[in-house]
């Protein structure tokens, strides 16, 4: 399994090459330390030790996104969301380009146990902040069910299981 710090630069890199300059937006921010903590909204959000954040979108004080390394987390309205990466199994952005000038839409990812997830995307050029960070991150981390199918499958075809 990678590492956060490799999660994060991947990602970072993946954002940055998917997202037009300048890299300052309205509702989106894009964390380009690792070091860097997420303030606003999300001063009561505690990431573990050696996960980062990468991205987020904030609409307002009960509306907002943050992916880091190991989880997006979600708070829309009153209800909060809080799941792992690992655990994704698709995702939907919608109207991400913002076709009826709207500011944010909101995503969703639906998880291997059937669950779904909201997030929000800031429409227009910085939608790829969030949805190629996401995207990226669910690629290079293994995914539940799916992953251990394929490992699985990998130890048959060379002959360490039957």
């Amino acid at each position: 399994m990678k590492k956060d710090l490799s999660i994060y630069n991947i990602c970072l890199a993946s954002i940055k090459r998917h997202t037009m300059k300048p890299y300052e937006f309205k509702m989106t921010r894009i964390y380009t330390s690792e070091k860097e903590s997420p303030l606003g909204n999300f001063k009561g959000i505690k990431l573990e030790v050696d996960e980062f954040a990468i991205c987020s979108t904030e609409i307002s004080e009960n509306i907002w996104t943050i992916l880091t390394t190991r989880r997006i987390i979600t708070q829309n309205e009153s209800d909060f969301f809080n799941s792992k990466i690992a655990d994704f199994k698709t995702k939907d952005s919608k109207n991400f380009k913002g076709y009826g000038k709207i500011n944010y839409e909101k995503g969703i990812i639906e998880l291997h146990n059937g669950k779904k997830t909201p997030y929000f995307i800031e429409t227009g050029k910085s939608s790829m902040v969030m949805i190629y960070g996401i995207q990226t991150a669910m690629q290079i981390i293994p995914k539940g069910e799916e992953w251990i199918d394929k490992t699985e499958q990998r130890y048959k075809n060379r002959g360490f299981i039957e």
